[in-house]
């Protein structure tokens, strides 16, 4: 028999905010921790469940509004990256105290859309639309550039990762599905069978990376 799930929904956003479009919302392990992310807008923190919440403040984010589409968390939301369009890739440490950018060699303005984290923040991933995909195992500081065999710049708009890095899957809006078994070495095409190129937006991979999940608009 079908098994009902009852869930009931409470608001949290920062007090006295109007409405706002927050592109991401992570959380640590155990949601005590999240940032949240706004298009066209600002990035905010909790440390209490989403009882209150504080904006980030100081450098890079005393500039003006941005669009802050790549965001990713560690386990316990100590190490954290992002990014945003026409911009610029962060890291920070210290659960949002500090950032230093994290840009790869070379890179000039990026139009960052997602990031991927494992579980203790040295293995991350980072994704253009339209650009490349890189991975990093040392938290940012050096980048290598993880494109499937002869894919061209995509936009790339689903990308995850399992809690060691190992198991990757990235998705490009548009176009095809892909999943990497070693750390973005290598690829394979993970596109459900007989489905033509979809509007990928979103994808998670379980821990141990048994588990995947991806969801797409009604591309065409």
């Amino acid at each position: 028999s079908a098994v009902t799930f009852t869930y009931t929904w409470t608001e949290k956003r920062p007090a006295g905010s109007v409405n706002r479009v927050f592109e991401f919302v992570k959380c640590s392990n155990d949601g005590a921790f999240a940032i949240a992310t706004e298009y066209g807008g600002r990035v905010w923190k909790t440390t209490n469940n989403g009882d209150s919440w504080a904006e980030i403040t100081g450098a890079p984010f005393s500039s003006s509004n941005q669009n802050w589409n790549g965001l990713a968390l560690d386990s316990d939301g100590s190490n954290i990256i992002c990014g945003y369009s026409s911009g610029r890739l962060y890291t920070s440490a210290d659960s949002g105290v500090n950032w230093t950018e994290r840009q790869p060699a070379g890179a000039g303005t990026y139009n960052w859309s997602r990031c991927a984290s494992d579980s203790d923040g040295s293995f991350l991933v980072a994704s253009g639309s339209p650009a490349r995909l890189f991975t990093s195992t040392n938290s940012g500081i050096n980048w290598t550039e993880r494109q499937p065999a002869g894919a061209n710049n995509k936009q790339w708009r689903a990308v995850a990762c399992d809690a060691d890095g190992s198991v990757i899957v990235a998705g490009a809006y548009g176009d095809r599905l892909y999943k990497s078994a070693d750390s973005g070495v290598t690829w394979s095409e993970l596109t459900p069978k007989g489905s033509t190129n979809q509007g990928w937006w979103g994808a998670a991979v379980s821990d141990n990376g048994n588990v995947i999940s991806v969801i797409h608009d009604n591309f065409a």
